[in-house]
């Protein structure tokens, strides 16, 4: 079950990396962020910053998490980490695929 979490755990890692890099290469093409919370963030902080504070607090967050539940439940932290990873690839992986691949044809 360990190997199964840090394997998840990694897997949200590399997720946030591309999340990170496909997100500002499109707001660096013309695209915007239609997340009004980001979008907020990204004006104030500018959107490397906004971007990796964001990431960087996800992660810290899951690790906090999983180092209080790993004597208590191992299968909450399993089915979170598959939340995790499920929404992410959903929600923001394919919507930035998604919009490389319209601003890249647009060329």
């Amino acid at each position: 079950m360990n190997i199964l979490i840090c394997i998840l755990f990694l897997l949200i890692v590399v997720i946030q990396g591309w999340d990170f890099y496909s997100t500002k290469r499109v707001i660096e093409r013309g695209g915007y962020e239609t997340n009004k919370i980001m979008a907020l963030l990204i004006d104030k902080l500018g959107l490397v910053l906004a971007l990796l504070s964001t990431k960087i607090a996800l992660i810290i967050l899951l690790l906090l998490f999983i180092l209080v539940m790993i004597k208590i439940n191992h299968m909450a932290i399993i089915i979170t980490e598959i939340g995790i990873c499920a929404f992410y690839f959903k929600v923001v992986v394919l919507n930035n695929w998604r919009a490389y691949k319209t601003q890249k044809n647009s060329l």
